[in-house]
């Protein structure tokens, strides 16, 4: 229900299962990922703070750790920008990227083709247009039909606000939702001709 709230852009929902959720698990709150794209700054701040702390990170040293114990660098360089730690964000930022320039010169299995959606984040947010796109690009070649989460998770976030009004980032994107309703509408001709369709109603 929670990912159904957050595709459809309902962040109220969205917040109103996270305290339902915590009723269960007082210590469960919404990830990094999702906080950033329903824009709860706040949130993504404070859960920022506490991976600094956690990693013994400060601000007034003249190199910053490569080896985090944090889920991905680009989640941490967004809020640290937030908290106008531009320097550290700028390099986190850049971590993400060389993980998964590196990824791809090993020739990961998950890294194919160059599939990295938060790497695509980190190129948007830091402005390099062309080498966003190619990862978007590479995300549709590589599974044709891309998910609905995909999509959302791309149109919701904040990171690529930078290539919004760019030709490549439109081109894809009008792709990737046409190339999906494309095969929704073959899926349900087919459902309704085979009587499937009928079915799954009844």
């Amino acid at each position: 229900l929670l990912f159904g709230a957050y595709k459809d852009g309902d962040f109220q929902t969205m917040l109103e299962l996270e305290k339902k959720i915590q009723e269960i698990n007082p210590g469960y709150r919404l990830g990094a990922f999702l906080a950033i794209d329903a824009g709860l700054d706040e949130a993504v701040i404070e859960e920022t703070k506490e991976a600094l702390e956690a990693n013994g990170i400060q601000d007034n040293v003249d190199e910053y750790p490569d080896q985090i114990d944090y889920p991905h660098p680009y989640l941490l360089g967004y809020g640290l920008w937030l908290m106008g730690e531009y320097e550290m964000a700028e390099h986190y930022f850049q971590l993400e990227i060389r993980m998964h320039e590196e990824s791809l010169k090993q020739n990961e299995p998950y890294m194919h083709s160059g599939i990295s959606i938060d790497a695509a984040k980190a190129y948007a947010f830091t402005g390099n247009i062309e080498k966003a796109c190619e990862s978007l690009e590479a995300i549709q070649n590589r599974y044709r039909i891309v998910s609905s989460t995909f999509i959302a998770m791309i149109k919701l976030s904040p990171l690529f606000d930078p290539i919004r009004d760019e030709p490549c980032y439109k081109d894809i994107m009008q792709k990737m939702e046409v190339t999906r309703q494309a095969e929704l509408d073959r899926v349900r001709r087919w459902l309704e001709e085979t009587g499937r369709m009928e079915a799954l109603l009844h």
